[in-house]
């Protein structure tokens, strides 16, 4: 819920998302923007004005633009848009599993040895496929040639990387240099027809180079706008009538786990970006989760009219926290200090309450006070009650498996619990048997601009607990 809560679409219309307005323009607006995207991975805007954009962020899905490899759930789900791609660019395609192949069988290398390496490759082929088709015949020749004079002068010996090891790196400085030698690399023969001076030659021996390396250090493609919350939000503010690049623009507050579902704020203004980053600081912000966890032991308190113990139903959790020494997605609780460099360990707090159990699984409200990446999936590890769906903090039997006696109702997605996940089609039911069972159910902060109204958002998790 919201102070000011807006129609279920707002509207799109002159760069800027809206309240009022045609929810049936905002909606064929909507669709079309994200129309390559799956339906359970589009965000929902539950807000917008000049300075913020809310967002209802599923499960599955990245906050942020990223490099790393997608797992083969998102990258199937993403297909349609990629695979353009890659029929576009076939010749490309198959020069970069040569390439890889040969990145795999000779380990992994620095930037300049990648370098190196790749200016031999280029030049121990006489034909290489590039993205460039205009060229002629007569052209690929001539860049050939230029790629050997660059690489080894006037001398046959291929062998000899003694000038490979001169070639600079960076762009800017590797202009200068074929612009000192284009004497040299032409070796009195003309420009390809495609180019007007040595700076254009310069420019397309760069990127065939820089191309080659970057296969052969074996670095992630980036992801499209459609995976993650950033880019699609990129995608729907590109999509309205407004060309100004200032209405389109996005600023990343915060983050939630690309597992985790629930509400997420982005700046629309770099002065509300900022503004929203020292409030997110100093600690003036509510934000609650919901979680689906296994065996939560309750803390107990001597209670003196008692005869012993009494449980408590809310608490807190404070630990240190470092990052995990071999493995480098994780992170862990650090008891002793001299365990971790002393640099890396991070103080981190969540409160706690049980909100409902049933059998051995517990409903919990998580107030994380500190920020820490995964805190709160540490925490609840580390009291020994991970979150449902965590292949990455867990052990298997808190994953979802399928059920044998699958019923209609939530297509068997159960833990061996009564804690059930529905969904309204297969494709999004088979989602949520991989999920992680934590929610950003709730969010309040103070407006970037009018700072005496505090906004307030929550949203229900895609999975019910009964």
């Amino acid at each position: 819920m919201m102070n000011d809560p807006p129609s279920a679409m707002t509207k799109i219309a002159n760069g800027a998302i809206s309240k009022s307005g045609s929810s049936e323009a905002a909606n064929t607006v909507y669709t079309e923007a994200l129309a390559s995207v799956p339906q359970h991975l589009r965000i929902q805007v539950l807000y917008s004005d000049d300075d913020i954009v809310v967002i209802h962020k599923p499960p599955n899905l990245r906050s942020v633009p990223g490099h790393a490899s997608p797992t083969k759930s998102d990258s199937e789900a993403v297909t349609t848009h990629n695979k353009r791609k890659l029929e576009d660019n076939e010749n490309v395609v198959v020069q970069q599993q040569s390439l890889t192949k040969n990145a795999e069988t000779m380990g992994r290398k620095t930037g300049q040895e990648a370098w190196i390496a790749a200016i031999q490759q280029l030049t121990s082929e006489e034909q290489i496929p590039t993205k460039n088709t205009s060229d002629c015949p007569e052209d690929k020749i001539r860049i050939q040639t230029c790629l050997q004079r660059l690489a080894y002068g006037d001398t046959k010996n291929n062998n000899d990387k003694s000038k490979l090891a001169s070639i600079p790196r960076k762009l800017k400085a590797f202009t200068r240099y074929v612009e000192r030698n284009h004497k040299r690399i032409l070796a009195g023969s003309s420009l390809p027809s495609s180019m007007q001076n040595a700076n254009d030659l310069a420019q397309t021996l760069y990127r065939r180079i820089e191309q080659v390396q970057k296969v052969l250090l074996n670095i992630p493609q980036s992801t499209s706008k459609e995976e993650s919350a950033f880019g699609q939000l990129e995608l729907l503010f590109s999509s309205s009538c407004s060309s100004s690049r200032v209405d389109q623009s996005v600023f990343v507050v915060h983050r939630l786990d690309c597992e985790t579902s629930g509400v997420m704020v982005f700046a629309r203004t770099s002065s509300a970006a900022a503004t929203l980053s020292a409030t997110w600081r100093s600690g003036n912000v509510t934000k609650v989760y919901h979680a689906l966890v296994k065996g939560w032991l309750k803390d107990t308190l001597d209670d003196e009219k008692s005869y012993g113990p009494t449980p408590q139903n809310s608490g807190e959790i404070r630990v240190c926290m470092a990052p995990h020494p071999t493995e480098r997605l994780k992170w862990r609780v650090v008891e002793n200090k001299g365990e971790s460099d002393d640099t890396k360990i991070k103080t981190s707090k969540t409160c706690w309450k049980v909100l409902s159990t049933k059998h051995d699984i517990s409903l919990l409200e998580l107030k994380p006070i500190t920020g820490r990446t995964h805190q709160l999936r540490v925490h609840c590890a580390y009291r020994k009650s991970p979150i449902l769906g965590d292949s990455l903090y867990s052990t298997e039997d808190t994953l979802f498996s399928r059920s044998n006696s699958a019923t209609n109702e939530g297509d068997g997605l159960v833990d061996r619990n009564p804690a059930k996940c529905h969904s309204s089609t297969k494709q999004e039911s088979s989602e949520l048997k991989q999920r992680l069972c934590l929610h950003a159910y709730h969010l309040s902060f103070p407006h970037p601009t009018m700072k005496e109204k505090r906004m307030s958002f929550s949203t229900e998790p895609g999975w019910t607990y009964k």
